[in-house]
């Protein structure tokens, strides 16, 4: 049996000449829209965003949070006109029901007579 001996198969392209520096081909260009750029600015890049993010994210909280403010408001100011109303509807209640008992007073007098 004969052994075989597997090797690494390297292409001459990726190997480059003696004296020249290896090709560009594989590193990252910060120029290019969309490519990596490995000298910190797109952590820094990120770190903005998400600072922007989480100062949207607080003014939408603000917002929220005063809509809720007002619709309190709103809801108090409308249970006490409910209220209000509810009073003035009592009061000509009594008044109606004190001019029925006086109608109804005034017919028996009529009535005996």
């Amino acid at each position: 049996m004969s052994t075989i001996k597997h090797r690494k198969k390297v292409h001459l392209r990726s190997i480059p000449a003696k004296g020249t520096k290896p090709s560009n081909k594989y590193k990252p260009n910060p120029d290019r829209t969309g490519q990596p750029n490995f000298n910190g600015t797109d952590n820094y890049a990120a770190a903005k965003l998400a600072v922007i993010a989480g100062a949207v994210n607080v003014f939408g909280d603000v917002l929220a949070t005063i809509a809720a403010a007002l619709a309190l408001e709103e809801s108090v100011a409308s249970d006490y006109q409910d209220q209000q109303n509810q009073k003035a509807q009592e009061a000509n209640m009594v008044n109606m029901q004190k001019q029925i008992d006086e109608l109804t007073l005034q017919i028996k007098n009529l009535t005996k007579k």
